[in-house]
This record gives structure tokens, sequence and C-alpha cells, in this order.
């Protein structure tokens, strides 16, 4: 589980790299305003293992929700409560075609 709660990062803190890591079940969780800025990128529909996303009050993220995230074939829960108000466009369908999905909350963007 990954809860980065009060927690102020520098800009560039967090990269994703192509290096392989092996994980069983992985949840991602910013419920408080972390000032996270730019895209989902498509990368982050290929970490598997992952069961929980997360990412209320991140007002700094914006563009499309990629359509890879239908690629995260466990997840059980995404959530994009009041996160950036240009984030947004058409949501993927492969969000929906997910299998183990059971909530999704997209409300206030």
């Amino acid at each position: 589980f990954v809860c980065l709660e009060n927690v102020t990062y520098p800009a560039g803190a967090i990269i994703l790299n192509d290096g392989e890591v092996e994980v069983g079940q992985m949840q991602l969780s910013f419920q408080t305003p972390n000032n996270l800025t730019g895209t989902i990128p498509p990368e982050f529909g290929h970490i598997q293992g992952m069961t929980h996303v997360d990412l209320q009050y991140q007002k700094g993220l914006y563009g499309p929700i990629p359509s890879t995230i239908g690629n995260l074939v466990g997840l059980q829960t995404f959530s994009l409560l009041f996160a950036g108000p240009e984030l947004g466009g058409v949501i993927p369908s492969s969000l929906f075609t997910i299998p183990t999905v059971e909530y999704i909350t997209l409300m206030r963007n």
C-alpha cells in the first residue's frame, strides 16, 4: 500500500522508469493535496499488480486518462475525485471493461 499524505515533493521527484519491479498488489493513494502536476502517462497502465488508484484533490493534473488504464487487469477501484479541472477528455472505454473493477468515481473534474 502506498499512501503519501501531507507530503510535498519538489518538481520531478516522482518518476516512472522502465526498470523491472515485481509487485504483488499495489495501491496508489493521494487523498490530500500534494501538488501533483502533469499528465497521467500511458505507462501508468502497465504497472502490474495495481489494485487501487485514488488521485483525489490533485488540482495540477491535466490531460486525458490514458486508454492503457484498461491494462490494469486487477484494478478494483479508480477515483479521480476533485482532481485537476483540466483533467478530462473522453473517458476510455477500456476502464469499463476491466472485470475486477468495483468502484469508479470521476466527480468534479
